[in-house]
């Protein structure tokens, strides 16, 4: 897996938990 596409799925990961106010 490329390491810099897991950055971005983690990234927009937390950005969806700090949207729904989760995080």
């Amino acid at each position: 897996m490329i390491p810099n596409a897991w950055h971005f799925l983690f990234h927009r990961w937390v950005l969806c938990l700090r949207c729904n106010g989760l995080g």
